[in-house]
């Protein structure tokens, strides 16, 4: 089974140069499990996998371990997309986002991944669990992928409510394009927020919220239409935030402009 991890990413340009190529095969309780590239970008571990099933299916999510240099990762985000490769739906991809930040990731990193638990979405509300483990060993590098990726400082502010948002910094590479920035006095409901707006070439660009932690911002670029385009010189952005409602959890269509106009200078 092939399926790279840039396609199971949504990247169009070529990140192979970037990727540990692990292509570990496991099976458990009948059930064969592809880890096939791991990608290590400063903060973040990406990892990609290819599930074979004996049965058509919709969605499926799993558990899973991770340990780094023998250390078990705890208390730590991840974020999660996949789907089927073919029209069989019985080869399916997923590519987790897991944040490592309090890892040091310079140099060769022993990494260990143990994937359990399966559970299976075959459609009109149907599921169906799997036991089994699949543990993968291998070491990988992100040093290609830091010797490609390129900071710039930010000083840019807009507040909702009464919280303060600050972006800080402009972190981007061939794989991840990320904006960096602190909340304090967060609001007391929460807001899905963006930056959208034009990068100079005049394509659009958008930029979501992926994460809170302990204060800590990080909006990710949106690669959904297309990825952001070689050669540009400078992004153009606006804040913009809409009001979570609290009993659905669902994203309100009730966007707001919360703060003015910027432009990042790209070096």
């Amino acid at each position: 089974i092939s399926y790279s991890i840039g396609q199971a990413l949504g990247i169009e340009r070529n990140i192979d140069p970037y990727a540990n190529v692990v292509n570990q095969v496991v099976e458990s309780n009948g059930i064969e499990m592809k880890l096939t590239e791991v990608i290590i970008d400063k903060d973040e571990l990406i990892f990609s996998t290819i599930t074979r099933t004996d049965k058509p299916v919709q969605w499926l999510n799993f558990d899973y371990e991770i340990f780094i240099n023998g250390k078990k990762m705890r208390h730590y985000s991840a974020s999660g997309t996949g789907g089927p490769i073919d029209h069989s739906q019985t080869d399916f991809s997923t590519v987790y986002n897991v944040d490592i930040s309090d890892i040091d990731t310079m140099g060769e990193l022993d990494i260990k991944i143990v994937l359990k638990n399966l559970t299976y979405n075959l459609g009109d509300h149907t599921s169906e669990k799997a036991k089994g483990k699949w543990k993968f060993e291998f070491a990988a590098s992100g040093s290609e992928l830091t010797a490609n990726s390129h900071t710039l400082a930010l000083d840019y502010e807009f507040y909702i409510e009464d919280a303060k948002y600050t972006l800080e910094e402009f972190r981007y590479n061939p794989v991840n394009q990320k904006i960096y920035g602190k909340v304090q006095d967060q609001p007391t409901h929460p807001y899905e927020i963006d930056l959208r707006g034009w990068d100079n070439l005049g394509n659009q660009v958008e930029f979501y919220l992926s994460r809170i932690s302990n204060g800590d911002l990080t909006f990710n670029y949106n690669n959904f239409d297309r990825d952001l385009a070689n050669g540009i010189t400078s992004l153009t952005l606006t804040p913009y935030a809409a009001k979570l409602p609290e009993d659905s959890g669902k994203t309100s269509d009730d966007w707001q402009q919360v703060g003015e106009e910027f432009t990042i200078y790209l070096e």
